[in-house]
């Protein structure tokens, strides 16, 4: 009995052992999913970042080498750009990706034996309809947030200053982007940063040429 009762609690641990087991397993696989799924969104906020940040960069150096000593005035030219941008980027990445998803669901389709548009309407449909929203938000407002993160300096700093704030912002930003897309492409962080530093060097440079033609 007691032999028994030894089994039955070596039976009941090793239940337990293998539900932990399991549950260590659904939990490795919900993260990875998420660490993926956030991968994914952050390439889009890298992207739209930079498009904030290069267009700022842009607007700011014209601004100032074109006789405009007014840093609100600046400040305020640069929000009206950057809900164009941000309404581009809506745009640009929601038809591009509405496009790859409606590739994706008819694949699925062909494969599962289903006639075209049968998954439109279920809860993969839906799944895929959200992802491109998110992805389209995530890459428009993360265009608006390199913008409002180069312009800060205008409200804070008196001019000149302030642009030569706004512009150093724009030029660390656009840095940290390129160590990221670094770290995200397994290249050399400061190479990967630096490459992206020269080309809002030659975004500057080709605005201060333009500014004086």
């Amino acid at each position: 009995s007691a032999y028994q009762n030894q089994q039955g609690h070596f039976r009941v641990g090793g239940s337990g052992a293998e539900r932990a087991a399991r549950s260590r397993g659904k939990a490795g696989a919900v993260i990875k999913e998420r660490v993926i799924r956030f991968l994914s969104h952050a390439r889009y906020i890298t992207l739209g970042m930079m498009d904030g940040g290069l267009a700022a960069l842009s607007i700011v150096t014209a601004a100032y080498f074109t006789s405009i000593t007014d840093a609100i005035t600046i400040f305020r030219v640069l929000m009206g750009a950057g809900i164009g941008i941000a309404a581009s980027n809506f745009s640009g990445a929601y038809l591009a990706e509405t496009a790859e998803v409606n590739k994706e669901r008819r694949k699925l389709e062909r494969a599962m034996g289903l006639k075209t548009g049968h998954l439109q309407y279920t809860l993969v449909g839906y799944k895929l309809r959200k992802t491109v929203l998110v992805r389209a938000f995530t890459n428009s407002g993360a265009a608006f947030l390199g913008i409002i993160l180069t312009a800060m300096p205008l409200l804070f700093l008196p001019y000149p200053a302030s642009v030569a704030a706004s512009i150093l912002s724009a030029m660390g930003l656009l840095f940290i982007l390129g160590v990221y897309l670094g770290h995200y492409n397994s290249d050399s962080l400061l190479a990967s940063g630096l490459k992206v530093l020269l080309i809002s060097l030659a975004v500057f440079a080709v605005n201060l040429l333009l500014s004086f033609a």
